[in-house]
């Protein structure tokens, strides 16, 4: 078997679970801050830039659900 395809990329594993944890599509984009593995370097997926509100409901949903 491929070594490739017995073993998911860094970007694969964690785009699996932030995709498990319910995380939306609409987070991601093509341009935006970039997250890059802190093992390998390797680019994990680019994420949109948010409002300063944005972040507030936010911050407020995950206070709420705590």
């Amino acid at each position: 078997m491929d070594a490739a395809l017995a073993h998911p990329s860094v970007r694969d594993e964690a785009l699996g679970i932030l995709s498990r944890l319910g995380a939306p599509q609409s987070a991601f984009a093509r341009e935006g801050g970039v997250a890059l593995s802190p093992i390998m370097g390797e680019l994990i997926a680019q994420v949109r830039t948010t409002s300063f509100e944005e972040v507030g409901v936010v911050v407020g949903r995950a206070t709420e659900a705590f």
